[in-house]
């Protein structure tokens, strides 16, 4: 090819962007006990001791520190002493009457800290070139072409990390995804007693074809707080399903007295819920394995709103299969 005549142009374009973004939350919670939690022999405080609270503001910024310390201890290796909050319970050395008592395992410790932090790091990078043009040849012919290229690459790297001590809030509900999709929130949130504390907190409302898997303890036809969820109360749903499984045989369904009783909850964003039981919905039965895989769910601006923290599956009346995800919500 030999070319007599050529016009053509070339374009490119090129575009390059980097974001951190770092996330940190930190929550003390503090109740104060009962005035007859604790009952002191009067030879063991001769001078009336009266009642201490069981956190004032200087115990609180000590137990911050203690997490510091915490914190420290995980990044380096090294052991770090920090303060015990209980040790913030009462003052001085008073003894119980009649001995010691044995606190349950199970106690609450009437404290809780929550802390999250994570780190998100992203970059992005593409090119683009154009080209077009006609030439002529030597021989007279005429072509006309025309040539585009791309080329782009991105980069997202996330760190976090979650603690929780004492009585910090587990949220970590039971969600069924009805339409066949994953789990994701609907971008608005509810008024909703998620821990069972008898204040409302504000829970993210899921997307239409999502459920959370609830079941009516008292029987009043509606889900009145979080321990009516899977998973609040203990942060583990797929633990409180499994105690249900009355004939051990790894699925929840019509053979376990609680199947009937389960539902289907899901809040509405203008207000009110629909609330269902499994066979309205065509469940037949739910498996109470599951994998450990977590995914971020954030919202339009990236930021954090919750978590995939594990996901299993349910079987339909007519064959059909679908997918129950534990979310850890961020309330």
């Amino acid at each position: 090819m030999k070319i007599t005549d050529a016009s053509l142009a070339m374009a490119a374009s090129h575009t390059y962007s980097e974001s951190y973004e770092k996330r940190e939350n930190l929550q003390v919670s503090v109740q104060t006990p009962a005035a007859d939690t604790v009952e002191l022999a009067s030879e063991s405080c001769p001078e009336a001791c009266g009642s201490v609270g069981l956190l004032d503001d200087e115990s609180e910024r000590l137990l911050k520190g203690s997490l510091k310390a915490l914190l420290v201890e995980i990044l380096t290796g090294h052991k770090i002493k920090f303060l015990d909050p209980a040790e913030f319970e009462q003052q001085g050395s008073a003894q119980l009457a009649g001995g010691a008592v044995d606190a349950s395992a199970s106690q609450r410790q009437g404290w809780g800290i929550s802390y999250d932090y994570s780190t998100t790091y992203t970059e992005t990078e593409q090119l683009d070139v154009a080209a077009a043009g006609t030439i002529r040849t030597a021989d007279g012919r005429e072509f006309s072409f025309e040539m585009e290229l791309s080329m782009s690459r991105s980069f997202v790297e996330h760190n976090s990390l979650s603690l929780r001590l004492g009585d910090a809030a587990l949220s970590d509900p039971l969600v069924l995804n009805l339409s066949g999709q994953a789990a994701s929130l609907g971008g608005f949130s509810f008024a909703f007693d998620f821990d069972g504390d008898g204040s409302a907190d504000s829970l993210p409302g899921l997307n239409a074809g999502s459920a959370y898997l609830a079941i009516d303890r008292d029987g009043d036809g509606s889900i009145g707080s979080g321990s009516e969820l899977f998973g609040p109360t203990s942060g583990n749903g797929w633990n409180e399903l499994t105690a249900y499984d009355q004939d051990g045989n790894g699925w929840i369904d019509e053979s376990d007295e609680v199947f009937s009783r389960l539902r289907l909850w899901q809040p509405q964003a203008g207000g009110g819920a629909n609330l269902s039981s499994l066979a309205q919905q065509g469940v037949g039965a739910i498996w109470l394995k599951s994998v450990t895989q977590p995914f971020d769910l954030r919202d339009q601006g990236n930021a954090l709103v919750g978590r995939v923290l594990s996901t299993g599956l349910f079987v339909g009346e007519d064959g059909r299969s679908g997918s129950v995800q534990q979310l850890d919500l961020l309330v």
